[in-house]
């Protein structure tokens, strides 16, 4: 059985990429969007998003400072928080509307019986290996050379049995290793780097700004484990809300889709946007951000091919039972 060791640093607000709250302008309190008619106006113009400090989150924020959301009549609030696992019960309980994070926990949380369903794309894969925002990382002059060569290491993640450590642990399955004698240790991202500097972790799954801090740092990559564990264009990242938001406010839901899409549209076109929101939001130099592997934004809709590609690899590592759920239980309509 694979081992997981939670670690109990703490989580220093200054460290997050992403930290506080950014506050939408543009909302009323009419009801206004960008639909035709009576029957597109919005159920609910006031949005409080959850998302997990990493790039992923860009469109978000791209949204915002664009105005796509106003133009839609949405105000939206964006909150940093550490991952998807914190934002969900949020969620569940209405304090938060939308949610952003990978997909497992998503896909976890549904297996389990929670009402979430995804209501828009995030992030993907991209087609490109050497542009893959992921990273497993090492202290150079580390015997470790690839994945498989993890066997019975130490790997720091930033939250247990989900994303990172599930794109890991199939990298090193895909690399002939066994990933079920490493012993995975949850810390925040921003104290990885340190941690395989002093030794107490062989290893680190990390995703953009870390892993461009961390080679700045000095660590070295062994992997582009997001590329080696998923096909190029599968979802990884998504927005997620309760079944009862969704079914309450369909036209709302489907404001903050258009605005999403602009927002994918937009980072295509123009990746510097992505790389102003971490500089903006996440407070990292130009020069950092320049260095940033930006994942693919393809466009705001989930392709059911895409979440069964999680769900396989999910069964695959032991992440859930297989046939807990299907990619229709996640998908909108």
């Amino acid at each position: 059985m694979r081992k997981r060791i939670l670690a109990t640093a703490a989580i220093a607000a200054a460290a997050l990429l992403m930290t506080g709250c950014a506050g939408g302008s543009g909302g009323t309190d009419s009801g206004a969007s960008g639909g035709d008619s009576a029957s597109d106006a919005l159920e609910v113009t006031t949005l409080n998003m959850g998302v997990v400090p990493v790039a992923d989150a860009a469109l978000a924020y791209i949204a915002l400072d664009e105005g796509f959301f106003s133009d839609e009549g949405l105000e939206v609030k964006v909150e940093a928080m550490q991952n998807a696992a914190a934002i969900v019960p949020g969620v569940l309980n209405g304090q938060i509307q939308i949610g952003q994070g990978a997909m497992p926990p998503v896909v976890s949380a549904v297996a389990q019986g929670l009402p979430l369903v995804i209501v828009a794309n995030a992030a993907n894969v991209p087609q490109d290996a050497d542009a893959d925002p992921m990273a497993i990382l090492v202290k150079p002059g580390s015997d470790i050379a690839s994945p498989k060569d993890l066997d019975g290491k130490i790997v720091a993640v930033n939250a247990l049995q989900a994303a990172i450590e599930l794109i890991v642990s199939q990298a090193i399955e895909n690399d002939g290793g066994d990933p079920s004698t490493v012993t995975y240790v949850a810390m925040p991202f921003p104290d990885m780097a340190a941690a395989v500097e002093r030794g107490d972790v062989d290893a680190a799954g990390v995703i953009e700004p870390f892993r461009a801090t961390g080679l700045a740092a000095g660590l070295v990559s062994i992997s582009n484990p997001m590329v080696e564990a998923f096909d190029g264009g599968v979802s990884h990242a998504a927005y997620f809300s309760s079944q009862e938001f969704v079914a309450k406010a369909p036209n709302t839901v489907a404001a903050y889709e258009r605005a999403i899409q602009r927002a994918a549209e937009a980072a295509t076109a123009d990746p510097s946007l992505v790389r102003a929101v971490l500089v903006k939001y996440g407070n990292l130099p130009a020069e950092v951000a320049e260095k940033n592997n930006l994942p693919a934004y393809d466009g705001a809709q989930v392709s059911g091919d895409s979440v069964r590609a999680v769900i396989a690899a999910m069964e695959n590592q032991g992440f859930i039972d297989a046939g807990a759920v299907k990619a229709e239980d996640l998908l909108v309509g």
